[in-house]
């Protein structure tokens, strides 16, 4: 069930509807398109939680969100920018946290 999925279970589900979505659409099935629009849909409502935490997330998510944003209809030009670079500032504190890992393993 969409409801008891965690916030990296969402953002992969959503990436795999938009995926087939994105084929059938390249096949011309209109009817394909449409249940997975409603299946984004849902999961989108579901990232919508309140007990999902958005913060820290892996690469891969980051990149997913950033798509996202860009294909949701109706989302304002500004809100648009603002959350993609927001999401890009946590993209590069993750790359850097990430670095300073590996470095401390390094040098242990």
């Amino acid at each position: 069930k969409v409801e008891q999925m965690e916030r990296s279970q969402l953002v992969g589900l959503v990436k795999t509807v938009l995926s087939v979505r994105n084929l059938l659409v390249e096949k011309e099935c209109q009817e394909g398109v449409e249940v997975m629009q409603g299946m984004a849909r849902i999961i989108l409502r579901q990232m919508g939680r309140s007990t999902i935490d958005w913060g820290e997330m892996k690469r891969w998510e980051v990149e997913v969100v950033r798509q996202l944003v860009r294909e949701v209809e109706g989302v304002p030009v500004f809100v648009a920018r603002m959350v993609d670079q927001l999401l890009v500032r946590m993209e590069v504190v993750g790359q850097c946290e990430s670095r300073e890992v590996v470095e401390v393993a390094v040098v242990v």
